[in-house]
């Protein structure tokens, strides 16, 4: 069975037989204690070689950086908790050592319990607060990758995060934005009256769900409308309502396309339906135009033929009923027409 390491410790004390007794208390509760400095180099250059997993520093320690200084710069440079470990626990100093967010402050003579007790907490602490970090990082940059824009607001509305997305659609970058109410920030307009209307962040708020809007104008800082799609939803844990979010897209090409494609399909009908009427027509017009010519031969056949006798006068008479049967038609299918 593999035993857990053991958390090591730097200890930053000037005072020799201070600094050494508190490595022995340190190797009794079975800490690392690798090293002792006695100064600000001293703490910078171990911390360099080795990254402790705690620092016990005293405040009033040799060179040109007190140990309140020496914390700070430890802290930036290689984020490590810092145990304050002092005789001085005057507000002033206090209020200094504050400053630096120190994972723990013990003033001498130190007892073993409470020094286990305050590097256990500062080491767990410290690990979580990675964690956290690590989460944010993760979270801020999976919102800063969406290629939906992205906008979050607090309790009172005013905007929290804004995405690249958001920023490009909006004009706006999320340093100017944050802090600024988001019926500043998204000048959404009604698509009718072209009012300015509630933000569905606003809304979400207020209504405390779900808020879809398919269509809305976007006003942006350049003074530019761009047609949007959004949608916004409150912030709640464990049913306490923490703020809201909107993510939102620019559908303004699409629209567009989506008008242009309506266009197209009615012009499409209109063919279709002038092809029919065109049709419809053209069949009665062919009756017009073949009868007619009909009607023309029978009247001229029977006016240049002579009628001798009965049987002459009897194809006159069925020639003219032939044209009359005809003109009928023609009658007929100009009455279609007309009509």
């Amino acid at each position: 069975m593999l035993s857990r390491a053991r958390t090591s410790v730097l200890i930053v004390e000037d005072e020799a037989i201070i600094a050494e007794n508190l490595r022995e208390l340190l190797l009794s509760l079975e800490y690392d204690a690798f090293a002792i400095a006695s100064s600000s180099e001293e703490a910078v250059a171990w911390a360099s070689e080795r990254c402790p997993d705690v620092v016990l520093m005293d405040i009033r320690i040799k060179g040109k950086l007190d140990g309140i200084a020496t914390a700070q710069l430890l802290g930036e440079r290689f984020d490590v908790p810092i145990i304050y470990l002092t005789a001085h626990a005057d507000a002033a100093t206090v209020e200094r050592a504050k400053k630096t967010s120190p994972h723990g402050y013990l003033v001498k003579p130190v007892r073993a319990p409470d020094l286990r007790s305050a590097i256990e907490i500062a080491h767990y602490k410290h690990s979580m607060e990675r964690q956290l970090r690590a989460r944010e990082r993760w979270f801020s940059t999976s919102m800063r990758s969406i290629a939906d824009a992205v906008i979050t607001v607090d309790l009172a509305g005013k905007i929290t995060f804004m995405n690249p997305a958001a920023e490009s659609l909006v004009a706006l970058t999320h340093e100017d934005a944050q802090g600024r109410s988001a019926h500043e920030v998204l000048r959404l307009l009604d698509t009718e009256s072209q009012l300015q209307q509630d933000t569905p962040l606003d809304r979400a708020l207020r209504e405390r769900r779900a808020i879809e809007v398919p269509e809305a104008v976007l006003q942006t800082a350049g003074n530019l409308h761009r047609i949007i799609a959004d949608s916004a939803a409150p912030v709640l844990d464990n049913g306490e309502l923490l703020g809201a979010v909107m993510v939102f897209r620019d559908v303004t090409e699409q629209k567009r396309l989506q008008k242009q494609l309506e266009i197209a399909d009615r012009l499409a009908s209109l063919g279709t339906m002038a092809a029919g009427v065109a049709h419809e027509i053209n069949n009665p017009l062919f009756v017009v135009f073949a009868n007619a010519g009909l009607v023309l031969e029978e009247l001229t056949g029977a006016l240049s033929t002579p009628a001798p006798g009965e049987s002459g006068a009897a194809q006159h008479a069925h020639a003219i009923k032939e044209a009359i049967d005809m003109q009928r038609e023609i009658l007929s299918a100009a009455s279609f027409l007309a009509t």
